[in-house]
C-alpha cells in the first residue's frame, strides 16, 4: 500500500496581502484617533484676547486663563506665534513658534491658571498670535463625562481657539523745551526791596552800622542805583553807589556800581 506523504498547505498571497492591509489600516486608524484635538473650553484674562501691550525688553510676558479645564490635565501650555497658520495637530505650527510657556492651577482658584512665556521679538511692534492646550487621557473607556469625545480614543489634545494681541509702536519721548530764563528788565522791583537790599550789601561787604540809602534813582521799573551811607567804629562817614536789580520773581540782586 503506497502511503501519500502530507505537504504543508500554501496560503494564498492574496488572502495574505488582504490581511497585511487589515492590519496596516487599523494602526493609521489608531494613530489618528490619538492625536485627535479637541476644543479647550477656556477664556484668557492677561493678556485679554485684542489689548494692546507696550514693548518689552525682557521677553517674558505673563499668561493667565479661566474656563473650564479636566481634571486630570496638569498642564497648560500657551504657544506664540507671529502667524495664525494652525500646524498638523491643530494647534500653531511649530515652525512659526516665537515663544513657549505653561501654565499651572491655582491652589486658591481651580478654574484659573498662571504662568509665564518666553517670547522673541517681544520688544518689536506688531500683532502676536497665542493659543493654549493641553494633553488630556480617558483612562477608562465609556467613563462619563469623556474627555476625548470620540470613541475608542484614550489620549487627545485639548487646544482654544487662536487669540491675539499687539506690541505697540515705542513712543518718542518728548524732548523737553528749554525754560526761557525772565529778563530782569520785564520784571518789577519796588522801592522798598531795593533799599532794603542796597543796605543789606553795604553792612556785608564793608561792615556797616545802621546803613540807610540816601539818595535813590530809578533807571527803569526794574532797576534802581542807590547812594548807602553810613558810619564807622571810629565814626567816620562812609558813602558808596550801589546797584540793584530784579533778577527773577522772587530775587533781587544788589552790586557795587
Amino acid at each position: 500500500m503506497h502511503v501519500q506523504s502530507a505537504r504543508p498547505r500554501r496560503v494564498p498571497l492574496l488572502r495574505l496581502a488582504l490581511g497585511v492591509g487589515v492590519i496596516v489600516a487599523a494602526l493609521a486608524g489608531a494613530s489618528t484617533a490619538s492625536a485627535a484635538t479637541f476644543p479647550l473650553d477656556v477664556t484668557p484674562v492677561t493678556p485679554a484676547n485684542g489689548l494692546t501691550i507696550a514693548p518689552s525688553t525682557t521677553g517674558v510676558l505673563a499668561f493667565e486663563l479661566t474656563g473650564s479645564v479636566p481634571p486630570s490635565v496638569y498642564s497648560v501650555f500657551v504657544e506664540i506665534s507671529r502667524s495664525p497658520t494652525l500646524g498638523q495637530d491643530g494647534t500653531l505650527a511649530d515652525d512659526l513658534n516665537t515663544g513657549m510657556g505653561s501654565l499651572g492651577r491655582r491652589d486658591s482658584d481651580p478654574t484659573r491658571w498662571y504662568g509665564s512665556a518666553s517670547i522673541r521679538y517681544l520688544n518689536q511692534p506688531g500683532t502676536f498670535y497665542y493659543q493654549f492646550h493641553a494633553n488630556a487621557s480617558d483612562p477608562y473607556s465609556g467613563s462619563a463625562p469623556e474627555i476625548c469625545p470620540d470613541a475608542g480614543i484614550s489620549a487627545c489634545t485639548l487646544a482654544s481657539p487662536v487669540y491675539a494681541f499687539t506690541v505697540a509702536a515705542p513712543q518718542s519721548q518728548p524732548q523737553p523745551q528749554p525754560q526761557s530764563q525772565p529778563q530782569s528788565q520785564y520784571l518789577p522791583l519796588s522801592t522798598a526791596s531795593a533799599k532794603s537790599a542796597a543796605r543789606r550789601l553795604a553792612t556785608r561787604v564793608y561792615g556797616a552800622r545802621k546803613p540807610r540809602v540816601a539818595s535813590f534813582h530809578r533807571i527803569d521799573f526794574s532797576r534802581v542805583t542807590c547812594r548807602v551811607t553810613w558810619r564807622t567804629r571810629s565814626g567816620a562817614k562812609r558813602s558808596r553807589a550801589m546797584k540793584v536789580r530784579r533778577t527773577t520773581w522772587g530775587g533781587v540782586q544788589a552790586y557795587l556800581a
